[in-house]
């Protein structure tokens, strides 16, 4: 069900990126305030988009993936994980709990499915009355995991996730320049 990782140990900001194999079912309560939506593009792997003076714009096309903290229900007990789905899986999920007048996902049971080996994610709302854990109910804590994911400059103790996402831009940007390199295109 779980990526290994060996950054995940106590006192360590990396969670494990939740994997959900074809048939299964896994239920989940979602801690984030909101979805981080990253766009990435594929060198054999996925790396950050820098964005508007992205180089890597140019020749690889950028793909939109959201990521927020979870709570695994383990059936007893609950282990926190980074979800990444699709932007389609993402807005189907948001349009069906605004249709139902819900205005946060956050603390939102949901059941994630994947039907097929080369589809994304399915989520599916199941009730509103999942657990939130402080600790991990933050942006904070999910831009955390993110910079984990993908080898990115840490977050400073007191610094907002904002202030973050604005430091490692250039970080980003250069990365994406030399991951375009790698594969043959032009830097």
């Amino acid at each position: 069900m779980y990526c290994d990782s060996s950054e995940v140990q106590a006192g360590v900001r990396g969670l494990r990126l939740l994997k959900v194999s074809v048939g299964e079912v896994v239920r989940v309560s979602i801690q984030s305030p909101d979805v981080e939506v990253v766009g990435v593009h594929w060198f054999g792997r996925q790396v950050i988009c820098g964005g508007g003076d992205c180089l890597a714009c140019t020749y690889v096309p950028v793909r939109l993936v959201g990521f927020c903290v979870v709570q695994v229900d383990l059936g007893g007990s609950a282990q926190p994980a980074l979800l990444e789905m699709t932007g389609g899986s993402w807005s189907r999920c948001r349009l069906l709990c605004e249709m139902e007048g819900l205005k946060t996902t956050q603390g939102l049971v949901v059941e994630l499915r994947k039907p097929r080996s080369k589809s994304g994610i399915r989520v599916e709302p199941v009730s509103v009355d999942g657990l939130v854990n402080p600790v991990l109910a933050t942006a904070e804590r999910l831009v955390d995991a993110i910079s984990v994911l993908f080898s990115l400059p840490r977050r400073n103790v007191e610094e907002t996730a904002a202030a973050w996402k604005d430091r490692v831009r250039a970080s980003v940007v250069l990365r994406c320049s030399a991951a375009l390199a790698e594969c043959g295109g032009k830097s």
